[in-house]
């Protein structure tokens, strides 16, 4: 096993642009493919990583916000 050749969770959290809790779901649901270390740690080869991010579905950019959907939801209510 080559070092280079294999990323830790943070690192491939870091090149996705995703938290480290999304990796290991992804992970975990077999859409990332992972060997496991002795000590039970994640280790995703780079080019597995590569092909995820180019067949990802488009990721919005900015932080969800509760309030404005709830906004949305009771303008959608007057109106209707």
């Amino acid at each position: 096993m080559q070092n280079d050749a294999y990323l830790t969770t943070s690192h491939v959290a870091r090149i996705a642009e995703i938290s480290e809790a999304q990796v290991r779901t992804l992970e975990r649901t077999g859409v990332i493919p992972a060997v496991r270390t002795t000590l039970g740690a994640r280790l995703f080869k780079r080019e597995d990583i590569d092909a995820y991010i180019r067949t990802r579905p488009p990721q919005r950019k900015g932080r969800w916000d509760r309030r404005s959907k709830l906004v949305v939801a009771a303008e959608v209510q007057s109106k209707g």
